[in-house]
């Protein structure tokens, strides 16, 4: 099941040479998390062993781009023997300096993502001019697709050329700033029950949605849209809603039934007619396209695990977009001081287990991007039970004081080692979701 998404995207084939000669290939990203998600697409679909690859960041006003967040491509870099490099320019223009970092690294690929709705052909061209004919210029939606391949059109010999002309603000931000209306992941992770740990706790992945401020739908849109939750529900992936079956399962959306709000969602207790108890989460932004929507439910339900919680529908109409899943008791958050150690360390192991399954076991990886407590979600039975790092008066004053001194030592001393790696500065000196792991289970390692 885990390969299903990754078997559904497509990519045209690119052309490599009989020699398999050494690559260098330029990604374009900005400062949203989607260029990140394309990054990721482009190194598992076009990226082959011992090729290079630089990613261009153009640097803007109020600028948030982190080079220090690239840990889980650095991975998947190292995995596969390919130098992977990222860098912050400064430039005239987001497309003018992409052409120049092409030939003056001679980069035979240049990649950038797009939205659904494609991509202007006016910017297409803008970048063709920039690019000598030895460059292709790639294009990849959300899914991983290459929905254009061309090659450049440029006719200047020497890399240091004053090509950097302006290029009207208009054309590039029309294109390249609507990436930040591309749907990312926000999750709510929760951990099973175990012997020691009877509370159960799974991991409720659902979807947090920037918005577009209006979406043009045409008759053939349309049918893609229907097309898509016909596929869905053909293969019994998830069951679609109607917004009248929720409005009945919620009591008209009571405000009796709110068990939760949060910043892009209502969550609401419903009860279907089977007599069901499940959750709906309703996205507070309504205005995206629907093939966002899909897209994201359909690798929601590939997802099977233990840890994480089973989105089990979904409701896209003119009323509402919703996400419909299994009901939990409440988060960790909201529980976690009633927690003694033995429940609070199950719950660091599933949490881990969690994620290590979405970034070892999906290509590309799924990366969770927003855990916190409020997101851990539990559900079951909780029964309450009962080297030297903790000799600093620090670590003392981090341990929560209701714990009233009721914790195993050695598995606190793991904790604060772990917490302390994963704040190392440097995104590649942290540690992998599978080494946390080991070190929550395996002591000695």
């Amino acid at each position: 099941m885990a390969g299903k998404a990754s078997r559904e995207w497509k990519v045209f084939p690119i052309v490599k040479s009989k020699e398999e000669k050494k690559r260098t290939m330029i990604v374009g990203l900005k400062s949203d998390n989607y260029s990140r998600e394309m990054l990721l697409r482009f190194l598992h679909k076009v990226v082959n062993p011992r090729d290079n690859v630089l990613a261009i960041h153009v640097q803007e006003p109020s600028d948030t781009f982190d080079p220090n967040t690239f840990y889980i491509h650095e991975d998947i870099c190292k995995a596969k023997q390919v130098d992977f490099l990222v860098k912050v320019c400064n430039g005239d223009s987001y497309i003018s300096e992409l052409g120049y970092q092409v030939r003056v690294n001679y980069a035979t690929i240049l990649a950038v993502g797009c939205s659904f709705s494609g991509i202007k052909q006016s910017v297409v061209n803008d970048c063709l001019k920039e690019l000598p004919p030895s460059c292709s210029f790639l294009v990849m939606d959300k899914s991983g697709k290459i929905v254009l391949q061309r090659q450049g059109t440029s006719q200047q010999g020497s890399i240091y050329a004053p090509f950097r002309h302006p290029l009207s603000s208009s054309s590039e931000k029309s294109y390249f700033h609507q990436q930040r209306a591309a749907s990312q992941l926000r999750k709510s992770l929760t951990v099973p029950s175990s012997s020691t740990a009877p509370s159960m706790q799974q991991t409720d992945i659902t979807a947090r949605y920037n918005i577009r401020k209006a979406v043009q739908v045409s008759d053939l849109w349309a049918e893609k849209v229907s097309h898509g939750s016909l596929i869905l529900e053909a293969k019994g992936l998830v069951r679609h809603f109607t917004f009248q079956e929720l409005s009945l399962a919620t009591n008209n959306f009571s405000p009796e039934m709110v068990i939760g709000v949060g910043g892009h969602s209502k969550v609401y207790r419903a009860n279907l007619e089977d007599g069901q108890a499940v959750a709906v989460k309703i996205l507070k932004e309504t205005h995206f396209p629907a093939e966002d929507l899909l897209h994201e439910v359909r690798i929601l339900s590939d997802v099977k695990h233990e840890n994480i919680i089973q989105i089990i529908g979904y409701c896209y109409s003119k009323e509402m977009h919703a996400i419909v899943c299994n009901l939990l008791i409440g988060s960790l958050k909201q529980n976690l001081r009633q927690l003694r150690w033995n429940e609070r360390m199950g719950v660091a192991v599933g949490v881990a287990k969690a994620l290590e399954y979405l970034h070892h076991s999906f290509n590309p990886p799924i990366i969770h991007r927003d855990v916190k407590s409020s997101n851990i979600l539990l559900s079951g039975t909780r029964q309450p039970q009962a080297r030297s790092l903790l000799n600093s008066g620090l670590c003392e004053r981090l341990i929560d004081p209701h714990l009233s001194g009721d914790y195993k030592r050695e598995e606190m001393e793991i904790m604060i080692s772990v917490a302390r790696l994963c704040l190392v500065h440097s995104s590649s000196r942290r540690p992998t979701m599978e080494m946390i792991l080991r070190l929550f289970q395996e002591p000695e390692y």
